[in-house]
């Protein structure tokens, strides 16, 4: 690893060392030689390089060091505010555009002088984007000011290098030592791109207008020399490497956030933006790794908006002031902070995903940003099979929406229920789950926040559905850590079940199998039953006794005040020599699809002289049928290819087969954990379909480096109990 690093560093190093080149011009050869066929280091790289920077190469960091020094040829001024020293040169690569038409006051840094001051405009603006920047960052939000790496003769100032780089950064943040007498905070300097002129900074409009590209990077830039000062190390325990606790989504939507909180019009983060109006749903977690980072940006937009003027900080602020007084967790961090402004996090993320319904062809910028208009609209599709509403998981810190469109066959009033599908998920106090309801209609948009209760369970009635067009249910998972199932049925129907009645429903050809309906009140909606044609699902431990059947209960009924007031029992009839009493371990089992097993319900057995009959009260939709263990015989446990090749892109899968997997976990043989993960939760470990229990993991192969390890193996045996097997794997260059 060290090696690597190293290596994607040393070429832009060498770079900026060959100084007496650099003062004379490069020649096209060798520029092509250096950055545009060379991977330059990535955002996390600097976050290495702080954490092995006592293990690198001394002769990289002499390096390194030397790369960090303002070439004799340079020239040095102060911005008109006193905060920088900005370097920069007339001649070679590195040159600026000399044009000198205008200048910033010395008196008053905000003041442009309309006469040539002997300095480049292009200078003048990036001192004065930095001096704005400032302005904000520190001396109106009172974040601390970054430590100087770079240093001109004996200057405190806050050093910044205008040079050439790769032709597709914007700029660099250059990160140093450990800030002076200070336990955290380390120094840094920045490296701001000397022209704009190539074709790929067309589509911003840089190539003709480069103060704006300036604005954006100095705001960008700055923040991370912010952040740099205000961070206590670098952590890596739970991945890829973080500075503190912050996920890097965090670290770079913040600052891309900050580019336009202070420079509003420029509006580059619009390009980030299409990922999430693209896929707005489950798929789209904040702060995990799971979409660009810089599309972070428009939540943290969201946030800003809607805190900045609460008091004298906002909410990207008092997430970096809480950890710079006590290192965090980031998400105990970014819940502390939305309840400092009045909210509670879940609250705000939904508040946030409702909102940003407001855009395209629908923006209103009163509830969602400025640019709405400037964006996608995000879409959902109607499910005519789901009109009934549905479950759906969400991953953390992602939404789902739930939709029904108005028939004139429904009824006037709509009743929408929202069901919490795990139970027992927290002890903490911050909620977990936020929804709200987007109703459209001709006339305009109404949103309704749902009021859900300790159980994240809530319901609203609609009286006015009939002058509708749709409903829009959108639900937020506050949880940082798994994906979780939660439900919203709409009922739009008159009565169907009355009150103090019994009902018995069977399926369409009439078999051994029905279910029973006793009610205190009136019910709308449809209890349904039907033979399942998923025949031999997931048959690891258990053998089929009977067809087994899905059973659909209406969501709504799941409703705290229908539940108590209604009985639904399953029943099925067997002949008395198929289960006799001396073998009666044939109970009723119910499928979890989310776990992917078999749960033994509570079943009564009547015995009559010619059969037995079967019943159990249920309560969930889903499938059901009688098994029979089997055999409780010596499980052997397969994992293969016992060897995965870094390199190879097809060399990237582990297979696990013979047992029903609970969770792995991967240790290096220092005992770090290298990955955890189980098939109900993660992506890249998943169940394949096979007649006996095998699994897939995709190896996050950034995450490893040649070795061997041990994958501790959780799982049930044939008789229910939780084991647990090592297997070594081997992971190869």
């Amino acid at each position: 690893m060290i090696k690597t690093l190293e290596e994607r560093f040393r070429p832009i190093l060498e770079h900026k060392t060959s100084r007496i080149k650099r003062s004379r011009g490069f020649s096209s050869n060798l520029q092509q030689k250096i950055f545009p066929d060379t991977e330059g280091p990535s955002d996390r790289d600097f976050l290495l390089l702080i954490q092995l920077w006592d293990d690198l190469s001394p002769e990289f960091k002499s390096l390194y060091k030397s790369a960090a020094t303002i070439p004799n040829s340079f020239i040095t001024i102060i911005s008109p505010g006193g905060n920088f020293d900005i370097s920069y040169t007339l001649r070679g690569a590195d040159a600026v555009d000399i044009t000198d038409n205008y200048g910033y006051s010395s008196l008053n840094w905000r003041l442009r002088e309309e006469k040539p001051n002997g300095i480049p405009d292009y200078i003048d603006e990036v001192g004065w984007a930095l001096d704005s920047c400032w302005s904000v960052q520190i001396d109106r939000f009172g974040l601390i000011a970054p430590a100087p790496f770079l240093k001109n003769g004996n200057s405190e100032r806050y050093s910044v290098i205008v040079e050439e780089l790769s032709p597709y950064d914007y700029g660099l943040t250059w990160v140093g030592e450990r800030a002076t007498n200070s336990s955290k905070g380390y120094s840094s300097y920045i490296s701001l791109r000397n022209n704009w002129s190539t074709s790929y900074w067309k589509e911003q409009g840089y190539d003709k207008n480069p103060e704006l590209g300036i604005r954006v990077t100095c705001a960008h830039e700055f923040f991370h020399a912010v952040q740099y000062a205000m961070s206590w190390n670098v952590n890596t325990r739970n991945g890829p490497p973080q500075l503190d606790k912050f996920p890097l989504s965090w670290t770079e939507g913040s600052a891309t956030a900050m580019e336009e909180f202070l420079f509003k019009d420029i509006n580059d983060y619009v390009q980030y933006t299409n990922i999430y109006f693209s896929y707005p749903g489950p798929s789209m977690s904040f702060f995990n790794g799971s979409n660009d980072v810089y599309t972070n940006s428009i939540l943290l937009l969201y946030l800003l908006k809607v805190t900045s003027h609460i008091n004298a900080d906002n909410f990207i602020t008092k997430v970096h002031k809480n950890n710079f007084a006590t290192l965090m967790d980031f998400n105990q961090n970014i819940n502390s902070a939305a309840k400092a402004f009045g909210f509670d996090w879940a609250a705000l993320l939904n508040d946030f995903h409702t909102a940003s319904y407001f855009s395209g062809y629908l923006a209103d910028t009163n509830r969602f940003l400025s640019d709405a208009a400037l964006f996608d609209h995000w879409s959902f599709q109607e499910n005519s099979t789901q009109r009934i509403g549905t479950t759906k998981s969400i991953n953390p810190y992602a939404m789902e929406k739930y939709y029904i469109k108005r028939l004139d066959s429904d009824i006037d009033t709509l009743n929408i229920y929202f069901s919490n599908e795990t139970e027992n998920q927290s002890h903490s106090s911050d909620k977990l789950w936020a929804a709200s309801i987007i109703i459209r209609r001709s006339d305009g948009d109404t949103v309704i926040p749902v009021q859900l209760d300790s159980k994240s369970n809530g319901f609203y009635q609609f009286s006015e559905w009939n002058n509708a067009d749709y409903a829009l249910a959108i639900v937020s998972n506050g949880t940082p850590e798994q994906a979780l199932p939660y439900s919203v049925w709409f009922e739009y129907s008159d009565i169907n079940y009355f009150a103090e009645s019994t009902y018995v429903i069977y399926p369409i050809n009439k078999s051994d199998a029905n279910i029973t309906l006793h009610t205190k009140t009136d019910l709308r909606g449809n209890l349904l039953i039907s033979k399942s044609d998923i025949a031999n699902k997931d048959l690891d431990s258990m053998n089929q006794m009977s067809n087994i059947y899905d059973i659909r209960i209406p969501g709504s009924w799941k409703n705290d005040h229908y539940r108590n007031n209604l009985t639904i029992t399953f029943s099925l009839r067997f002949p008395s020599d198929v289960i006799s009493a001396e073998n009666s371990d044939s109970p009723i089992y119910y499928y979890n699809s989310i776990l992917s097993t078999w749960e033994k319900m509570v079943t009564v057995l009547t015995h009559t002289s010619d059969s037995v009959l079967l019943s159990t009260e249920i309560i969930k939709s889903g499938i059901y049928g009688t098994r029979r263990p089997l055999n409780k015989s010596l499980q052997k446990i397969m994992v293969y290819p016992n060897r995965i090749h870094l390199r190879h892109s097809k060399s990237d899968s582990i297979f696990i087969s013979g047992v029903a997997v609970s969770d792995i976990r991967v240790y290096s043989l220092d005992g770090s954990i290298k990955y955890e993960g189980s098939p109900s939760q993660n992506r890249n470990f998943m169940k394949i379909p096979h007649p006996v229990p095998k699994y897939c993991w995709l190896i996050p192969k950034e995450h490893f480096s040649p070795g061997l390890y041990s994958m501790a193996i959780r799982y049930k045996d044939n008789s229910g109990k939780r084991k647990t097997s090592i297997k070594k794997i081997i992971v190869a260059p």
